[in-house]
């Protein structure tokens, strides 16, 4: 359990700089505690306690919590390891543990018996957490399972690192290759390794055309970036592995390259330039063509609203009245006098409106 003893109103506890939540198997916060339960070695590190009120927040220093713990294997599944007869074959043994080990056992199981290997054998390196096994099969009873278990304070590691011992051989072909960026005179290939035979190895690939080998090249992680191939070609690679036993089988397949564009010509080059220019040419005038069209409505519209506002329509009606009784028609308003519609005609001018006059018919 830790204690931190900080006034606060929220308190907040963080390992290594991240945030920890409640969790009832592993994780228990309290007022001014922490507690940790069922411990593992992810839960070592920097513990830190952040209280914050209104004033603002306050960290406690950081309190470094070791976990002890036995030794684990680095890398859990068994490797594959191959050794020729009467050649030395090295074998490497990884754990993690704290305290580092102090001691470590090797022990070689085959079908027939179980047998600790000499001390002499091995080295170790017990702040590194490894130790090496120089390892001479001198028949074919010294092939088997390799078991090393390592011991610290906290005692001897559990489950052993495992590594299977088998006679050198000639490798396996790589398989699944695929191919990509495959342009009209390169490509990148790659292709996954097999069994290396208990040896160093390297993939070789093989492109073959009609009149002959194009391109032989080497990679020790069966990846190759390919040049020079030739646009529009069938081509047919061979992909193998080859350590000091031999060569694989061969991994067989056709690709085909792309063809190559012819270059551009001058007037390719122009009449580009000349289908950009009148393009950008083009939608310049339609938006002034818009616009001007927009323009002239929005005239017209204002003029409209002028005239309307200018000309007001008048009552009338006829008179036939006469002093001599021969009829005469004369256009008068209703309620307006003849000396009233002509004054109103005069100020009509002054704003350059329509008015209607006075008419003698």
């Amino acid at each position: 359990m830790l204690n931190f003893k900080l006034p606060q109103s929220q308190l907040k506890f963080t390992l290594c700089g991240t945030l920890l939540t409640f969790k009832a198997n592993s994780v228990i916060i309290g007022n001014t505690n922490l507690a940790l339960r069922n411990i593992s070695k992810k839960q070592a590190g920097a513990y830190t306690c952040t209280a914050s009120n209104v004033e603002g927040d306050g960290r406690s220093p950081p309190l470094h919590l070791q976990v002890v713990y036995r030794p684990i294997c680095r890398l859990r599944e068994p490797r594959p390891l191959g050794a020729a007869l009467l050649e030395p074959a090295t074998v490497r043994c990884e754990v993690d543990a704290y305290p580092p080990p102090h001691a470590f056992e090797w022990t070689l199981n085959n079908t027939a018996t179980s047998v600790k290997v000499d001390p002499d054998r091995f080295t170790v390196e017990a702040k590194q957490g490894v130790s090496v096994l120089t390892y001479t099969p001198a028949s074919d009873a010294d092939y088997g399972t390799l078991a090393c278990r390592a011991t610290n304070l906290a005692g001897q590691q559990t489950e052993p690192c495992i590594y299977t011992l088998l006679p050198a051989t000639r490798p396996s072909p790589p398989s699944n290759c695929t191919v990509y960026n495959l342009t009209d005179d390169s490509m990148d290939l790659l292709c996954f390794p097999g069994y290396d035979g208990g040896l160093h190895c390297v993939y070789i690939v093989e492109v073959w055309a009609q009149e002959g080998l194009v391109v032989n090249a080497s990679s020790d992680t069966a990846l190759w970036n390919l040049r020079n191939l030739g646009a529009d070609r069938q081509l047919r690679l061979m992909v193998y592995a080859a350590n000091l036993r031999g060569r694989s089988d061969h991994l067989k397949f056709n690709i085909e390259t792309a063809s190559r564009l012819p270059p551009r010509t001058e007037a390719q080059a122009a009449w580009e330039v000349s289908w950009a220019l009148g393009g950008v040419l083009g939608a310049a005038g339609t938006v002034a063509i818009i616009l001007c069209l927009a323009l002239v409505a929005t005239r017209l519209r204002h003029r409209a609203r002028d005239y309307e506002g200018c000309v007001r329509p008048l009552s009338l009606f006829y008179s036939d009245a006469s002093a001599d009784g021969v009829e005469e028609r004369s256009l008068v308003p209703r309620s307006r006098s003849h000396a009233q519609l002509r004054r109103n005609a005069t100020m009509s001018h002054a704003f350059s409106c329509v008015q209607p006059v006075f008419i003698d018919l």
